[in-house]
C-alpha cells in the first residue's frame, strides 16, 4: 500500500451500503487492461492507521476469510469501449461494491481493474470464525443478487485460511499487503469460478457443520424470494492448489 492516506480517500469516496448504494460522484481508481496500475493495501481507518501498521510490522500470521469478487467476462464484454468509457463502467461497478464490501466489516486489499479482494478478520474485524464467514458470505450475495441481469453481473470467489501481514521495509517504497498460500488459492479459484455464484473449495466450507447450519440464516438477506442452489462437487487440478474439488452457490430468482 503505497499511500495510507489516498486509500482512507477511496473509501471515503464510497460510503457504506446502508448510506448509499449508487453514488455518481466518483473518480477513475485504476484503468483497466493496464498490469502496472493496481491499487494494493488496505483502506485503514484514520484512527486505527498505528494500530494497524504494527500488525503488519509484526508480521503477525492469522486465519482470515478471503473474497475475489470481478465481473464476469469483463474483457470480452468491454473490451470494445474506449479508455473513458471503461473509466465509467469501473465508476459505477467501484459505486455499488465497495459500499458493500465496508458495510459487512471487510477491507479491500486489492483493486486489479474489475477485480477486487477483500478482507474479513483481524486487525480489522475480530469475530469467531463462524462470523466472518456469515459476513463474508451477505457481502457476496449483496453484491451478486444486486447485480445479476446487468453488465456487471459477477462471481465471487471466497476462500479461508492462514495470511501472513507482510510489510515492504524498502525505504524508496513502504508497500503493506498480505500474502501466503491462501491468497494464491484464492487466484486460482477465481479462475475457475462460475458466475452469479459463490465459488469455494469443497473441504473449507459448507463440509464444516458450524458454518453449513448457520449460514442458511444469512440468506434471508436476499430480496424477492430469490433462491440459491448448491452445486454438486467439481473436479479441478489447479497449479499449486492441494485441493482438488470446488463447489458453489448459484443464484437464479
Amino acid at each position: 500500500m503505497p499511500n495510507l492516506k489516498h486509500l482512507a480517500r477511496i473509501k471515503e469516496k464510497y460510503p457504506d451500503f446502508n448510506k448509499t448504494l449508487s453514488s455518481k460522484e466518483t473518480q477513475l481508481i485504476i484503468e483497466a487492461f493496464d498490469p502496472s496500475k493496481i491499487e494494493k493495501g488496505f483502506s485503514f481507518n484514520d484512527g486505527k492507521i498505528q494500530e494497524y501498521i504494527e500488525f503488519f510490522k509484526e508480521r503477525k500470521k492469522v486465519d482470515v476469510v478471503l473474497l475475489f469478487i470481478d465481473i464476469t467476462s469483463f474483457s470480452e464484454k468491454f473490451q470494445k469501449k474506449s479508455p473513458d468509457e471503461v473509466a465509467k463502467i469501473l465508476d459505477d461497478y467501484y459505486s455499488v461494491v465497495i459500499p458493500i464490501i465496508n458495510f459487512c466489516g471487510g477491507e479491500i486489499e486489492k483493486i486489479i481493474g474489475d477485480g477486487l479482494i477483500a478482507v474479513f478478520g483481524e486487525p480489522f474485524l475480530k469475530s469467531e470464525k463462524v462470523n466472518l464467514h456469515l459476513r463474508a458470505e451477505k457481502c457476496a450475495i449483496t453484491i451478486i443478487s444486486k447485480l445479476k441481469d446487468t453488465e456487471y453481473e459477477s462471481k465471487v470467489a471466497l476462500h479461508f485460511g492462514e495470511v501472513l501481514y507482510y510489510q515492504n521495509e524498502s525505504i524508496d517504497y513502504s508497500d503493506f499487503t498480505i500474502v501466503g498460500k491462501t491468497l494464491t488459492e484464492l487466484f486460482r479459484l477465481e479462475s475457475v469460478s462460475y458466475s452469479n455464484s459463490i465459488n469455494f473449495f469443497s473441504s473449507t466450507y459448507f463440509e464444516e457443520k458450524n458454518i453449513a447450519d448457520v449460514r442458511k440464516s444469512s440468506l434471508k438477506i436476499t430480496e424477492n424470494e430469490a433462491k440459491w442452489f448448491l452445486s454438486e462437487p467439481k473436479r479441478i487440478d489447479l497449479k499449486g492448489v492441494d485441493y482438488t474439488e470446488f463447489r458453489w452457490l448459484k443464484y437464479e430468482p
